[in-house]
């Protein structure tokens, strides 16, 4: 399928509106639809440099993101893959969803962090519409060092 170019005397004032204009109109939805339903994937942001966090601190991913409910068929699928490292004790990142109002919605915790930097992918999928924004926090007995975090979301089958 391929983009279909709308002529202006389909379009002007003083033309009727006919089918091949509502045809045409259809079919560029379906193209905008196609192209839409390709795309690999939206950053959400992440986290700014290096941070060296203690039991409970909790990072902001990016800002707020408002997803519309997805397509039929289809989750969002939130993901953030952050490098991080234990330097004392035992440590895990936790990914957590909030709302608009800031309510938890959704976490999920990694395995315990090493002693060296690696990179842990977090997942969390949402099948409706959401307003709302990531946070990853620090938590077990210990103190963890983080970096380049990054946060994204794309569409997979449900």
């Amino acid at each position: 399928m391929a983009w279909t170019t709308i002529l202006a005397s389909q379009t002007d004032a003083d033309s009727p509106l006919n089918q091949v204009l509502f045809d045409s109109i259809r079919e560029n939805l379906d193209y905008v639809k196609g192209q839409t339903d390709a795309l690999a994937y939206v950053p959400l942001g992440g986290s700014a440099g290096e941070t060296d966090a203690p039991n409970g601190a909790e990072v902001n991913l990016g800002g707020a993101f408002n997803l519309p409910a997805p397509p039929s068929g289809k989750k969002w699928r939130l993901q953030v893959t952050i490098q991080g490292k234990r330097t004392t004790g035992t440590v895990n990142l936790r990914l957590k969803l909030y709302d608009k109002t800031d309510t938890q919605l959704q976490y999920l915790d990694s395995a315990n962090l090493t002693s060296s930097y690696l990179d842990y992918t977090l997942t969390l999928d949402v099948t409706t519409a959401i307003w709302g924004r990531l946070g990853v926090r620090y938590w077990g007995s210990g103190q963890v060092q983080s970096r380049n975090g990054a946060a994204r979301v794309y569409l997979v089958e449900a």
